[in-house]
């Protein structure tokens, strides 16, 4: 399906853009690479540092240099709104997130230890990648690689995980089951998940990326990134394909009865700045 590129956007300051939302015209970005939540106005393309999980001297955030966020989540509460920063549990150290809030409150730190324990007995090789609610469910999106062919939905009790994020430390209380998913492959590459949005009657569209590597950590070569929509039937649909392009963050939003597609890439090097893409599907 051709695309129509309504907007391209460069953030400055950021190079490896992982986790993405959209709201109020903003879009909230966090990168792998990075302790701060990021927000671009996308109305007069201004950038801003809105705020930063970078620990106090009484803190651990990591051990790992790199923090690993991959994903964002916006979680209503009866107090205030909060952004969740997810990890990727690619590694023991790599289970730490944040609780932003957007009225700039301080930004704890989150630990996912316990219940990554439990989700990684699940699956070969653990590597969060997506983040979406459907329902009573929150749902983690774990990414396959050439050595776990399948992708996986792993499926949590969203009050549950509400009530642990108030604790600051989430357990496997909450969670319910797991699904895998084969997503194909390109070149001989899997594709595996990188991010996802649910959008009710329709499915999840999800982006999934074929890079070549063996593991849940290591970067490979990038063959590229398919747009594609997960059914409520369990059939996929592809969508788009970006050849030779990382794409981690996907936000899709209802705008007068279409859908806009806002997309955030990680090129994997520092030097280069991350691209906001904000597009509309063509009607077949």
């Amino acid at each position: 399906m051709p695309l129509q590129v309504s907007e391209k956007v460069e953030p400055k300051y950021v190079s490896s853009a992982s986790g993405l939302l959209y709201f109020d015209s903003k879009a909230y970005v966090v990168a792998d690479d990075e302790v701060e939540l990021f927000a671009f106005d996308l109305n007069n393309k201004s950038f801003s540092y809105l705020q930063s999980a970078r620990p106090s001297k009484k803190q651990s955030l990591q051990k790992d240099p790199k923090p690993d966020f991959e994903a964002l989540l916006y979680i209503p509460a009866k107090d205030r709104e909060y952004i969740v920063a997810i990890p990727s549990g690619s590694k023991e150290s790599r289970v730490v997130g944040a609780r932003f809030s957007l009225d700039k409150a301080p930004s704890p730190v989150l630990d996912f230890t316990a219940l990554y324990q439990h989700l990684a007995t699940q699956v070969e090789m653990l590597n969060i990648e997506g983040s979406y609610i459907v329902g009573e469910y929150l749902v983690l999106m774990n990414r396959g690689n050439n050595k776990q062919p399948e992708s996986a939905l792993f499926y949590l009790d969203k009050a549950q995980f509400i009530k642990e994020l108030k604790l600051k430390k989430f357990s496997a209380k909450s969670f319910i089951r797991v699904e895998k998913i084969p997503l194909g492959e390109v070149e001989g590459t899997i594709l595996g998940f990188s991010d996802g949005k649910y959008i009710e009657g329709q499915g999840l569209y999800f982006l999934a990326s074929a890079e070549s590597t063996d593991t849940a950590h290591a970067n490979g070569k990038v063959i590229g990134t398919r747009l594609a929509l997960l059914k409520n039937d369990a059939k996929i649909e592809s969508l788009a394909w970006f050849p030779q392009e990382k794409f981690e963050g996907l936000e899709v939003v209802q705008e007068n009865g279409k859908l806009t597609f806002y997309l955030a890439n990680d090129p994997d090097d520092r030097s280069q700045v991350a691209r906001l893409l904000k597009f509309k599907l063509l009607d077949k």
